[in-house]
């Protein structure tokens, strides 16, 4: 069994500057993680923890709501991602099938 390490809690600071670095930066959790020196489980805590702030930040939503808006948001960063990468192969056909025909 591995051994714990004794880290210093993380300050609010700390965390917030985390979860920027994670979502500006477009990596994964663990590779934030690894460079911040975090468990992954941990850096991914204070994701949720913000993103549930974020939506709810007086905590007046009732859960099955909060949990909605959640959910919804995820569903919206998974299409936003399909739709980036669908205009990225339309692009790459479109080249592709441009030099097949002598078309300039």
């Amino acid at each position: 069994m591995e051994k714990r390490r004794n880290r210093p809690r993380s300050g609010p600071e700390e965390r917030a500057s985390a979860v920027e670095l994670y979502e500006s930066s477009g990596r994964t959790a663990a590779s934030v993680a690894a460079e911040l020196d975090v468990p992954v489980k941990t850096l991914e805590s204070w994701i949720r923890l913000s993103r549930r702030a974020a939506v709810d930040p007086d905590g007046t939503l009732p859960e099955a709501q909060l949990q909605e808006v959640l959910r919804l948001r995820r569903e919206n960063e998974r299409l936003l991602r399909e739709v980036a990468f669908l205009k990225k192969a339309d692009a790459f056909f479109r080249d592709r099938d441009h030099g097949m025909n002598g078309m300039p």
